[in-house]
This record gives C-alpha cells, sequence and structure tokens, in this order.
C-alpha cells in the first residue's frame, strides 16, 4: 500500500517502480533466522498461465544450482500462505520472476557468495546482457513437495545429517535430548529426499522447525 505502514510503502515501490518496469525480477534469499538451507532455485508457479514458464526454466538452469523447485500454483511454502508474496503478485501481472536461495541469515555465508555471482553472471548471459554464451544445467534435480520435520520435544537439538543429504524414509535426521532426562528423541525422515534445510539453533521448543526434506 501507498499509504500504509513503512514496510508496506517500501513494498509498494520496490514493485511498482522496478517489478512491473522490469523484463526479469531476479529475488536473492537466505533462509530464516536460525537456520541454513542448500543452494536451489523457484520454478513459481510451475504452469504457464502467464506464458512465461520457459523463460523462467531458463534462468532457472542458468543460475545453475542442483536443486529447483518447482512450485504447485496456490501451495505453500512449508506452513506460509505466498499469496502477497513478490512472486505472485509479478506473475499475476505476467511479469516472470527467478528466486535463488542458499545459505544463512543474518551473516555472510562466504561458501555461497560465489555461486551468487557466477549465478548472476550466467543468467545475464542468457538473457544477452552479457557477452558469451550461457551455460544451462539440464540436469537440476526437480522437487515438488516440502516435508516439515517437526520437534516433537524440548531440549538439546544434534543434527545426524547434512545439508544436500539424500535421505530414505524412517531415517535419522537428528535428536533432541531432554536436558533434565537425557532421553533421546529422534526425528526422522517423513519420504525419501533430500535434505533441503536444518536447523542450527539448540536449544529448540516444541515444534520447532528441524528440518525441510524435499522430494
Amino acid at each position: 500500500s501507498a499509504h500504509g505502514v513503512l514496510s508496506e510503502r517500501i513494498a509498494h515501490i520496490l514493485f511498482h517502480e522496478f517489478v512491473l518496469k522490469a523484463d526479469v525480477t531476479v529475488d536473492f534469499h537466505s533462509a530464516l533466522t536460525g537456520c541454513n538451507i542448500h543452494p536451489f532455485v523457484y520454478v513459481d508457479p510451475d504452469d504457464d498461465e502467464a506464458g512465461t514458464l520457459d523463460l523462467r526454466i531458463r534462468m532457472a538452469q542458468a543460475f545453475g544450482t542442483d536443486l529447483a523447485y518447482h512450485k504447485k500454483r496456490g501451495s505453500k511454502l512449508g506452513t506460509s500462505v505466498m499469496t502477497g508474496s513478490l512472486t505472485t503478485q509479478a506473475e499475476q501481472r505476467k511479469k516472470p520472476v527467478l528466486t535463488a536461495e542458499m545459505g544463512e541469515a543474518d551473516r555472510i555465508s562466504w561458501n555461497v557468495v560465489g555461486r551468487y555471482v557466477d549465478g548472476g553472471d550466467n543468467m545475464l548471459r542468457e538473457l544477452e546482457m552479457l557477452p558469451g554464451k550461457a551455460v544451462r544445467r539440464t540436469d537440476q534435480r526437480r522437487f515438488s513437495t516440502i516435508g516439515l520435520v517437526h520437534s516433537e520435544h524440548a531440549g538439546l537439538f544434534h543434527p545426524k545429517v547434512t545439508l544436500g543429504q539424500e535421505v530414505q524414509k524412517g531415517q535419522l535426521l537428528g535428536e533432541v535430548v531432554d536436558v533434565f532426562t537425557h532421553g533421546a528423541h529422534p526425528s526422522v525422515a517423513p519420504n525419501d529426499g533430500v535434505v533441503l534445510r536444518i536447523m542450527l539453533n539448540s536449544p529448540v521448543m516444541t515444534g520447532a522447525e528441524l528440518f525441510w526434506v524435499v522430494w
């Protein structure tokens, strides 16, 4: 809203002065505070109602992550309803957006900085904004489901897997240890897939999102 609170006014200006006037918007993200996330890109939504799907797939492949989230129209991101997101609002106006996400919040994740730079440069080559031929990663692994693994107990969290690791349904992902009884409460994979996000905080409260497993 142009007349709302400060954050709403900032969003209004960014959307109307940049997104709606751009041919393509590239949106870089990190994980939420207290989490780390494996590099991936969004193809959102995974349909061509706006006539931009081919461009968005080419951009995703040019960015070059090994994982690509092909998000179904109207689906949640984890537990979040995304109807007000930049991507959803832009798509309703037939404006393509490519979102990439990796690294931690509130700090510089130096291990992924180069991937952002190289991926961004390659996308610009794909758009013929930089000289040279873009290299597309056509072997990207697509996923459309994010399985949330919550803690059923409070305590000290000990992950047993790493980002990007392949896991099988029922495999141990981590444990939450009760600080009083020292009992270990296991968390297991809800499905065969890849570990996309891991909580870094310890201790954790009951209900904390410990892992995202995607397939």
